[in-house]
């Protein structure tokens, strides 16, 4: 992906997203190239190993790599594509990040969506803005899957 981006695509100033981001895929390669071309810094909310335990719904969660892991392989990604701007931090309960007051917006993918529709619900119960919602479509493997963390966990 062009890791070049113009000052014209930038609309917002600060953009949140979240995930286990275990296995990382060509969908999340987009979800973080859209969102670094279109914000100033972005966050990343890492599932914490207690989320993970507390929450548990994912599948094959015995071989989900550690935070520590997850987060360097992040790091590497965006060194490698020369993203800057931009921080780690855990997540520990569903709503994330979502009681940070000074995010513009939310990326996620269509899979997200109800999880996004239910932290700017939060938000607005706890008077914080509403955060403009960036969802992206859905990428397909040649195999016409849909690419998914779990889906790479199992075929190993």
């Amino acid at each position: 992906m062009d890791n070049l981006r113009s000052n014209n695509d930038i609309i917002f100033d600060k953009i949140v997203l979240g995930g286990t981001f275990d296995r990382i895929h060509k969908g999340h390669l987009l979800l973080f190239h859209i969102a670094f071309t279109l914000s100033k810094e972005v966050t990343i909310g890492l599932t914490s190993e207690f989320y993970l335990n507390k929450y548990p719904k994912k599948i094959a969660p015995k071989i989900i790599f550690s935070y520590n892991k997850r987060k360097n392989q992040l790091i590497q990604l965006f060194d490698e594509n020369q993203w800057r701007n931009y921080r780690v931090i855990p997540i520990r309960h569903p709503y994330g990040l979502a009681h940070i007051e000074d995010f513009d917006a939310i990326i996620g993918s269509e899979e997200t969506l109800s999880s996004i529709i239910k932290i700017n619900d939060y938000r607005f119960r706890s008077s914080l803005n509403k955060l403009k919602i960036i969802i992206i479509p859905k990428s397909l493997s040649d195999e016409g899957e849909i690419y998914s963390s779990s889906t790479l966990r199992t075929k190993k």
